[in-house]
This record gives structure tokens, C-alpha cells and sequence, in this order.
């Protein structure tokens, strides 16, 4: 394994059949980091170049983390800054079944547990 700090954050692609028979390419790229040197910035969001293409982003977050709203907030601005707002962003709160009490709004989120397969609009 190669000792740098993003040699394994390539984005995975996969092809899959939805209902109807029409393909999509689901595309996972890296995870947000925070707090990143000036020198690995632009690095990290080369890692985000692919999607641009995309018709459609999932922004997957930790519902169940303490840290969700700013962790929403630093991933927005990303977006904004790379000019990916105006694609359509469905806000998908991950960890449904791990969610806190009293968890924040996200307005048009949806809470999914990839664990239990659950969801709903609300923790």
C-alpha cells in the first residue's frame, strides 16, 4: 500500500440496474476532511473532480454524530465553492437507528439507516 495521504481516496464507480431497466452510475467519492494544510487542499478537492458530471448528488451524512450540522455546513460550502450547488443535492442522514435525541432539522433531509434499511423524513 503506498504511504500517501490520498493514494486510496480515489472515487469507486459502479454500474447498477434501477426499476424500469434504466442503468445509473453511482459514483463514491471521498469523504469530507476538515482542517486540511493550504499544500493538501487542492490535492483533496482534485479527489472531487468527477462530480461535475453528475446529474444527481447524494450527500451522505453521520446522523449520529455531535458534530452533524457543522459537518452539513463545511460539505455545502465545498460544493459552493466548486460551484456543484446548483446540481440537485438530496441530503441523505445516515444512521437512522444510531440517531440522537433531539437531532437538528435538515431541511428536506432523509434519515436512512444503510443497517437496518429503514427511513423516514425525521431522526
Amino acid at each position: 500500500m503506498a504511504d500517501q495521504l490520498f493514494a486510496t481516496l480515489d472515487p469507486t464507480a459502479r454500474k447498477i440496474r434501477l426499476p424500469g431497466g434504466r442503468e445509473a452510475i453511482l459514483v463514491d467519492t471521498v469523504g469530507f476532511i476538515h482542517d486540511l494544510p493550504a499544500e493538501l487542499r487542492q490535492a483533496f478537492l482534485a479527489t472531487l473532480e468527477g462530480i461535475g458530471e453528475a446529474d444527481l448528488l447524494l450527500h451522505v451524512a453521520d446522523g449520529s454524530s455531535g458534530a452533524m450540522e457543522s459537518n452539513v455546513a463545511s460539505v455545502t460550502a465545498i460544493l459552493g465553492e466548486l460551484s456543484f450547488r446548483e446540481k440537485p443535492i438530496v441530503l441523505l442522514m445516515n444512521k437512522h437507528d444510531r440517531c440522537l435525541p433531539g437531532a437538528p432539522a435538515q431541511e428536506g433531509a432523509l434519515w436512512i439507516s444503510a443497517k437496518s434499511g429503514r427511513g423516514s423524513r425525521s431522526c
